[in-house]
């Protein structure tokens, strides 16, 4: 039984708009973010069934997830599995000011993110067989997740749009 996992990236944060590394940060939506969900949110509720809700348990997934919960019907599951990468002591600075930088110390690895990636994917596949299940979390981690699933490297993965929905199935 395949399960069919729609994964959404949250809706603009004002961090997303500074141009700040958010890692595990809550984040906090702006007008045009919830906005953004709003849409989504009665887009999925007008479209396929559904039958769970997981999102990560930082402030501006679960946001996402309430908007989109309040118009499916659905009951939020939230999970620190589904977090960002965390950026360590990168956290809160501007992408920009380290781009090209070696990784810090207490940083997130990318083998890190992978072997999550591949736990969160045979959990879902495992815990909802057969089932149809949306998944609000952050834009980098999904671009680990999809890679995993097409068993590429996450750089072949473009980068989500915020309140984006991407759709794989698992086996």
């Amino acid at each position: 039984m395949s399960t069919t996992l729609a994964i959404i990236r949250h809706g603009q944060t004002e961090e997303n708009v500074r141009g700040l590394l958010q890692g595990h940060m809550p984040g906090h939506l702006t007008p045009e973010g919830i906005a953004m969900a709003e849409a989504l949110a009665r887009r999925l509720a007008a479209g396929e069934h559904f039958d769970a809700l997981l999102c990560s348990d930082l402030a501006r997934a679960r946001h996402t997830a309430d908007i989109i919960a309040r118009h499916t019907g659905l009951v939020p599951q939230p999970s620190p599995l589904f977090r960002e990468r965390d950026q360590g002591p990168w956290t809160g600075r501007p992408a920009a000011e380290v781009r090209g930088l070696p990784l810090p110390e207490g940083m997130e690895t990318q083998a890190q993110l992978y072997d999550r990636a591949r736990h969160v994917l045979d959990t879902i596949a495992h815990t909802f067989p057969g089932r149809r299940v949306l998944l609000v979390t952050h834009g980098f981690f999904a671009r680990f997740i999809l890679a995993t699933h097409a068993g590429t490297g996450f750089r072949s993965i473009t980068p989500m749009d915020n309140a984006e929905v991407r759709c794989i199935t698992l086996p």
